[in-house]
């Protein structure tokens, strides 16, 4: 059964035949996570084997561990928990020792932060609850992600069959008018990607998974230093792949400016890192 109103569904042309233990569970341990030279191989169209995805002895299948952290709420001025919503948990994410978490930053941002340590790594608040991060240049991942940029750039000039790996939680959000109301619409893949089998487009089909929520803050048009609740926004997940024809640009990328003459709520998405793209040109086997 398939909805043609929606992307064609793909089939493997074997099936995968994992090896099982009696138990139901797989023999080896692979990664839950591409590594550098993996991406690389996809880049340049060369296969994975299987030793790209199998874990050393003392290897994790992921970086990070999910704990459930409990936590009791004080009646204020007491020791006493509340009688009421005194009780709670959370759901917190710890990396594995030696893992760190890396972020792109503007040529700006980061001679901000390089006045402010003065050279030498700089400790930071994050979050709402003050979680102190120490700060510092990576300066193997420069010339690494330009390495990724240089050759997904040139899978994307091929303009031939590729796939579009997404590498961070894509926000394809749209606004519709609705009985004289504007109402946003996310989706799980870009707007602007007409389906082929239907307008002729470019993109044939798409392997996702559920929505990532986001919750978003606003600023305050009375107070710009203040920032409100916004609606919640539903990101396609990062690990996402769609397969077109031919190479397609994003429309945030470089939007036109807002009705207002700001940058468009889309490329804003943009600019803080949401929605980028590796590309692999197909070849069939």
């Amino acid at each position: 059964m398939w909805d043609t109103t929606k992307p064609a569904p793909l089939m493997l042309a074997e099936p995968l035949d994992p090896s099982f233990q009696e138990d139901g569970e797989l023999e080896t341990a692979y990664r839950q996570f591409l590594a550098y030279t993996s991406v690389v191989k996809l880049l340049r169209q060369e296969p994975l084997s299987e030793d790209d995805w199998k874990c050393g002895s003392d290897e994790p299948i992921q970086p990070w561990q999910m704990e459930t952290r409990p936590h009791n709420t004080l009646t204020e001025g007491t020791r006493q928990v509340k009688e009421t919503e005194g009780y709670f948990v959370e759901n917190a994410v710890r990396l594995n020792k030696g893992w760190s978490i890396a972020v792109g930053l503007d040529r700006s941002t980061h001679e901000a932060i390089h006045i402010q340590g003065s050279g030498k790594a700089l400790v930071m608040r994050l979050g709402g609850e003050g979680h102190r991060v120490i700060v510092e240049r990576c300066k193997s991942l420069d010339s690494d992600w330009q390495k990724l940029i240089e050759l997904s750039a040139k899978n994307f000039q091929r303009g031939d069959r590729s796939m579009a790996y997404l590498v961070t939680p894509g926000v394809f959000e749209r606004l519709h008018r609705i009985n004289g109301t504007d109402s946003a619409r996310c989706k799980a893949w870009p707007w602007e990607w007409k389906l082929a089998h239907v307008t002729q487009g470019s993109l044939v089909s798409v392997a996702t998974e559920k929505p990532v929520p986001i919750s978003c803050r606003i600023r305050d048009k009375d107070d710009a230093t203040k920032s409100l609740p916004a609606p919640q926004v539903f990101a396609a997940p990062a690990g996402s792949v769609y397969y077109l024809n031919q190479p397609e640009k994003l429309f945030q990328d470089n939007p036109p400016l807002s009705r207002t003459g700001k940058a468009h709520r889309s490329r804003v998405w943009r600019q803080l890192g949401y929605s980028e793209m590796l590309w692999i040109s197909y070849r069939n086997p």
